[in-house]
C-alpha cells in the first residue's frame, strides 16, 4: 500500500507473524507491519506489530464500504498504531508509530483514487490468505 506524507513516500505492508507459535489466540495471530519510508534518496525501514489476523477483514469491509459510497467511521484496531478514515473523498491512514518523521502521529494519503480501490482490496485479501487466523 503506498502512501504520501509531506515529503515523504511510504510503502505499508503485511510481512510476516510476530511469533512462530504461540499460548494464545493473540499471540498466534500477531501481524507485523512494514513501513518503507523515503526522503531525498533516504530509505528508511522500520518494522511493528499492528494487526490481527482478523482485522483484515476488517479493512476489506470497510474499503468495499468506501468504494460503494457508504458511508463509514474511522477503522481503528487493538493497538492504535493505524487508523484508516476516509474525508473529502480520499483515503488517510494515520500511521502512530516512530517513523522519525514527526514525534506524533501522520496522516498519510492513500495513494489511489477511490476508482483504483480494488487494487488496495486485492492486496489485503492476498494478505488475508497468507496470514490466516491461526
Amino acid at each position: 500500500m503506498e502512501l504520501i506524507y509531506s515529503n515523504y513516500n511510504i510503502t505499508l505492508k503485511i510481512i510476516e507473524y510476530e511469533f512462530e507459535d504461540g499460548n494464545n489466540i493473540y499471540d498466534k495471530n500477531w501481524l507485523i507491519v512494514e513501513a518503507i519510508y523515503y526522503n531525498k534518496g533516504n530509505k528508511t525501514i522500520k518494522q511493528f506489530p499492528a494487526l490481527l489476523t482478523w482485522e483484515i477483514d476488517k479493512i476489506i469491509q470497510w474499503l468495499y464500504k468506501v468504494k460503494n459510497n457508504k458511508k463509514v467511521k474511522n477503522l481503528s484496531f487493538i493497538e492504535n498504531e493505524i487508523e484508516f478514515k476516509y474525508l473529502n473523498s480520499r483515503i488517510y491512514v494515520e500511521l502512530c508509530f516512530d517513523l522519525s518523521i514527526k514525534d506524533e502521529c501522520i496522516n498519510a494519503l492513500l495513494n489511489t483514487d477511490k476508482n483504483n480501490i480494488d487494487d488496495i482490496i486485492f492486496e489485503f485479501k492476498k494478505y488475508k490468505k497468507d496470514f490466516p487466523k491461526r
